[in-house]
């Protein structure tokens, strides 16, 4: 949420650096899928600039493998490993997460407290709970990093409790070890020539648009 809103060239550079992040704190080499967030995933859905942001990112085969449009609905099932979108709207993806798994949560207790067959399958099923309690943990990630300053950075949420400021923490000392900032700042490098490209060919295909206009205008 540091930037609310963003131009397509800032969307693309937080997606090469958060690859650069992704394959550290990940510790892989495998080729990455950027997942560009719209309401749909259909060609004509979507407002031009998340097109020229897909249309940029697919022409770094270094850095992505696929580009595609992501909605909502396929975050969680894995649609892509790196999801780019503005700070507006991923503020609201990510709180809105937040609340529903606090949702299935009390729905979980609610439902086994209910009688007493229900809190005889819950004790059974007690590990099996703690277990998906700590997937739904969302302190577990609460670390928030700001990406694109000379040294790391990160933040943690104000309700976090011990456990979530020492995974900030642990996130915090990765980040120095293996010299992120460095890694970021070259893959960037790719993002100026990359985009020159791109806006050159835009300039062109607009000139020879407006000229093949005013050629058919001329013809009637």
């Amino acid at each position: 949420g540091a930037n609310l809103s963003a131009t397509p060239k800032l969307l693309i550079q937080h997606a090469v650096m958060a690859a650069a992040l992704l394959r550290i704190v990940a510790s892989t080499k495998r080729v990455l899928r950027a997942g560009v967030v719209n309401l749909g995933t259909e060609d004509g859905k979507g407002y031009k600039d998340l097109h020229d942001v897909r249309s940029v990112l697919c022409k770094m085969p270094d850095v992505f493998g696929s580009a595609q449009f992501v909605e909502p609905n396929q975050i969680l099932l894995g649609a892509a490993d790196i999801l780019v979108t503005d700070g507006f709207t991923g503020n609201i993806i990510i709180k809105s997460m937040k609340g529903a798994a606090r949702y299935v949560q009390r729905a979980m207790l609610h439902i086994a407290q209910r009688s007493f067959m229900s809190k005889v399958l819950a004790l059974l099923l007690k590990p099996f709970f703690s277990k998906l309690k700590k997937l739904l943990y969302a302190k577990e990630h609460s670390a928030a990093l700001l990406l694109g300053l000379k040294q790391p950075a990160v933040k943690v949420h104000g309700d976090c409790d011990v456990h979530a400021f020492s995974s900030g923490v642990a996130m915090a000392y990765r980040l120095i070890h293996f010299d992120a900032t460095k890694r970021m700042s070259e893959n960037l490098s790719v993002v100026s020539k990359v985009w020159a490209s791109e806006m050159s060919e835009n300039v062109t295909d607009s000139f020879l648009q407006k000229k093949s206009n005013r050629m058919a205008k001329k013809t009637k």
